[in-house]
């Protein structure tokens, strides 16, 4: 468990397309919670050293990776062309994250994918890119880092005329007693950033 006055940071949103004359993109920010007790300093936020990330044994990072990937190429897509964008969309990932997850991505909806009509483009053939950093948070939850590459199309674009973007990605996932580990929080992350986040606990 998290010790007692750290930050709870909850993982959500899902990123949109880049610049140009592309709307810019609702994005879900993380929510920041603080217990009524006092807060400690984060590492790395006041000159203390960055926690070293704590390995994934490795049936367990496999398992963690390809969760991980399938939901990511799934979640960071959207065909706004589709007959059903968005039930479309759900259904793509939905079976690989938790419950509550899937709940608040339904609320935030139309803050994360609205650019996608309101420029008639959508994303689409996610893949993976470059290695992913794995690590563990607790005993029940590991985080990965993952690099996607979209290809972005408008409306009236032919088929080689879409562009190519790069999309990084924080992604938790539950762990504890899953043959399966499931998606519980998910943001757009800084390639650059510090691996893994301070994180103390992990919530849709």
């Amino acid at each position: 468990m998290a010790a007692t006055g750290a930050a709870v940071i909850a993982l959500a949103g899902c990123s949109g397309g880049g610049a140009g004359d592309e709307a810019e993109v609702g994005t879900t920010t993380a929510q920041l919670q603080t217990s009524t007790q006092a807060a400690q300093p984060s590492p790395g936020m006041d000159g203390t050293p960055l926690p070293e990330p704590t390995p994934v044994p490795g049936d367990d990072r496999e398992a963690v990776e390809l969760a991980v990937e399938k939901f990511t190429i799934n979640w960071a897509c959207y065909r706004t062309f589709a007959q059903q964008p968005q039930r479309e969309w759900f259904d793509s990932w939905s079976g690989l994250a938790t419950e509550e997850f899937v709940q608040q991505q339904r609320i935030a909806f139309t803050d994360s994918w609205s650019w996608a009509w309101n420029t008639e483009t959508q994303a689409i053939g996610c893949q993976r890119r470059g290695d992913m950093q794995v690590a563990e948070v607790n005993e029940s939850t590991s985080i990965a880092r993952i690099t996607v590459e979209r290809h972005l199309y408008h409306a009236d674009a032919r088929a080689d005329e879409g562009r190519v973007e790069s999309k990084t990605y924080d992604v938790a996932v539950e762990t504890d007693g899953r043959r399966v580990p499931l998606v519980l929080g998910a943001r757009e992350a800084d390639a650059k950033a510090p691996f893994p986040p301070r994180l103390s606990s992990l919530s849709p």
